[in-house]
């Protein structure tokens, strides 16, 4: 019965060992929690190209501006953008996605690094588990003089090993140090147009790591940018092959296929993404965003109803959730979203801006005041709240108050766009006064 036993320590414990250098060598993979950043490297684009490359940002915003500023023929309106109410709380619902998932992406870092942690120690505790089973063994058996041997040369072996992991851990640090040299390299490319070298510094990145995520992304976006849609396409296939369990690509090829129009496959990619990442305030936020921009309405309320849902503290959901009931023409929702937004976080001026423009365009110009007055509170010298403090007056019929802080601004913004507004505002005022004066009392 001993002699069973012993052979059976023999053949486990060089099992165990095997199996924890390759968990040690498996620590490269990407975990499925991890989302890449959206934001793609700006670069400058060759005079002949630009006209026809799409456009570098991820998010709706360059869309969304094309389209507000075609949506209207009034001269006066489209050169002053205090009167685009849309678009104000546009901008805001874009920017609180990018800050739920700038958010998200700092605690993915966080919790990776913990998790490689945890897996190190796991292993050092295999280890020493496999030793102390050997030491036992052994202790069972000092009658055997074999068996002493046996495990003996286990010992050796596990040093053995410990070394060769040493080793293979210090050559994996000198690639990984390489692949961020010549990413960094190939990023400086791309923001000087330079696709030709940015392409080789790539290809040699990702001969040395055919899985990082960064070169990966890095080569997508230059894809994107010369216009390649069906190379952006096999990259982010070749990303999910190499990382099947990341869902990351699949976020961005249906954003890739959403710019394409086939909107079919955009959305077979994005049900694709949401189920393996899961229930969680980043899937519903980068879900909501794509849905927007493919005109799914209802599927773009779902995935915000259920990111509030999710993460009912967050103000970026909130103001991202008020956005749509604007738009569904459901003000008192809206209201209601919005107020919570600035009780969750009663310092962010934005969700105070978003209000008053609602009031405004609302009619409700008192109550879009206070917000403004609000703002100025927190920053005195919040230039867009002054220039829409001012349209709240002009629209109120107290044309001097309004005068008066379109001046200020023209003298005081250091904006030059602002300047340009405010005097804009004032020539407007003046033509109107011109042509109907005021009329003196006798």
């Amino acid at each position: 019965m001993m002699k069973i036993q012993n052979i059976l320590l023999l053949v486990l414990i060089p099992v165990c060992v095997i199996s924890a250098v390759l968990l040690l060598r498996w620590n490269g993979t990407v975990s499925p929690d991890e989302i890449a950043n959206v934001k793609p490297i700006k670069g400058t684009f060759p005079e002949n190209n630009k006209n026809n490359l799409p456009s570098d940002s991820f998010s709706a915003s360059s869309e969304s501006k094309n389209f507000d500023a075609a949506r209207t023929n009034n001269p006066d309106e489209g050169n002053d953008p205090t009167l685009d109410y849309d678009k104000i709380s546009e901008n805001l619902r874009e920017k609180s996605v990018e800050n739920a998932l700038e958010d998200m992406m700092k605690s993915v870092s966080k919790n990776t690094d913990n998790t490689v942690d945890g897996k190190n120690n796991a292993k050092g505790s295999n280890l020493k588990d496999g030793n102390k089973t050997g030491g036992a063994g052994s202790s069972q058996s000092n009658s055997n003089e074999n068996d002493d041997i046996a495990f003996g040369k286990g010992k050796n072996k596990d040093k053995s090993d410990k070394a060769r992991r040493k080793d293979t851990d210090n050559e994996n640090q000198q690639i990984q140090a390489q692949v961020k040299s010549l990413l960094n390299e190939a990023k400086q490319a791309l923001d000087q147009g330079d696709y030709n070298k940015a392409s080789e510094l790539l290809q040699k990145s990702l001969e040395l790591d055919p899985n990082s995520r960064d070169v990966l992304r890095s080569m997508a976006n230059l894809y994107k940018k010369t216009g390649d849609y069906q190379g952006e396409v096999d990259v982010y296939k070749r990303w999910m092959s190499n990382n099947p369990n990341d869902p990351t690509p699949h976020y961005f090829l249906a954003d890739t296929y959403r710019r394409q129009g086939n909107y079919d496959l955009a959305y077979r990619e994005l049900q694709q993404f949401t189920q393996m990442n899961g229930e969680k305030p980043s899937t519903y936020a980068m879900a909501s965003g794509i849905y927007r921009q493919m005109g799914m309405k209802e599927e773009e309320g779902q995935a915000l109803t259920s990111w509030v849902n999710t993460d009912p503290n967050s103000p970026d959901a909130r103001l991202a959730l008020a956005d749509y009931y604007r738009r569904s023409n459901d003000y008192n929702s809206a209201i209601n979203q919005y107020q919570t937004a600035i009780q969750l976080a009663p310092g962010n001026v934005s969700s105070y801006v978003a209000l008053g423009s609602l009031y405004s365009r609302m009619g409700m110009f008192s109550e879009a005041e206070a917000q403004y007055q609000q703002v100025l509170q927190l920053q005195p010298n919040n230039t867009t709240a002054q220039l829409l403090l001012a349209q709240t007056y002009h629209r109120q019929g107290d044309v001097n108050s309004a005068l008066q802080m379109y001046q200020y601004i023209a003298q005081n913004s250091k904006d030059p766009s602002q300047v340009r507004q405010a005097q804009h505002a004032i020539n407007r005022i003046e033509r109107q006064m011109n042509i109907n004066p005021p009329v003196k009392q006798k």
